[in-house]
């Protein structure tokens, strides 16, 4: 066995496990993959609130318990970008005015590159530590607005271009999108089969940890 894994959670709605009512969100059945994944005992610590935005996010931070627990991490998840989306359209559909979006998407970029060159100045003092950032891509939860796929894509391609070494993008878009109703049945969160197509994905990523025992 090897010594315990750190996973930090942090982000939106998502990360709290908002929709999965009776069954788990995401972060406790990744939780148990970290587990038989790299067969090492997992220490969670979750940093996370619904509804909020990247600029808010970003705020939090500052917070010294989430700094030390980045510190300590091992994997990091990080949830967020959905409400930023959602915000710019009800701004939209009062002005009709594109460029809403285009600014919320660069205002996106910059909180989340913000949020990435924080974490990774705190992990600069203890190389011996290995560790991954993982960032979880947006899904559509309104799929019959004509524009919402674009957007959605957009956004996800904001967190994609991050990638590289330690930073990796879990796309569920299409798997959403797949099964619907299935991981959408009421409202803008998934249920429990949608918190575990997101763990799924997540744990897809282990096998590039730096300590992968197989």
């Amino acid at each position: 066995m090897q010594s315990n894994i750190i996973y930090t959670a942090i982000g939106d709605s998502l990360t709290v496990g908002v929709g999965a009512y009776l069954s788990t969100g995401f972060v406790k059945r990744y939780e148990k993959l970290i587990y038989q994944k790299l067969q090492a005992p997992v220490i969670t610590r979750v940093f996370a609130k619904p509804r909020i935005h990247s600029s808010q996010l970003l705020q939090m931070f500052s917070n010294p318990e989430l700094q030390r627990s980045i510190q300590q991490s091992n994997i990091i998840t990080i949830s967020i970008g959905g409400n930023d989306l959602l915000k710019a359209n009800r701004k939209y559909k009062k002005s009709k005015d594109p460029k809403i979006f285009e600014e919320a998407e660069n205002i996106f970029y910059h909180n989340v590159r913000q949020m990435l060159f924080e974490i990774q100045y705190l992990k600069e003092y203890d190389y011996s530590r290995p560790y991954i950032i993982q960032l979880i891509g947006l899904y559509n939860p309104f799929p019959k607005i004509s524009y919402s796929d674009y957007w959605v894509n957009r956004f996800n391609h904001v967190l994609y271009s991050f990638t590289g070494n330690n930073i990796y993008f879990t796309d569920i878009h299409y798997l959403f999108k797949h099964y619907n109703k299935r991981v959408l049945p009421i409202g803008i969160h998934p249920n429990g089969n949608g918190y575990q197509i997101v763990a799924n994905e997540l744990a897809k990523t282990l096998e590039y940890y730096p300590h992968h025992t197989k």
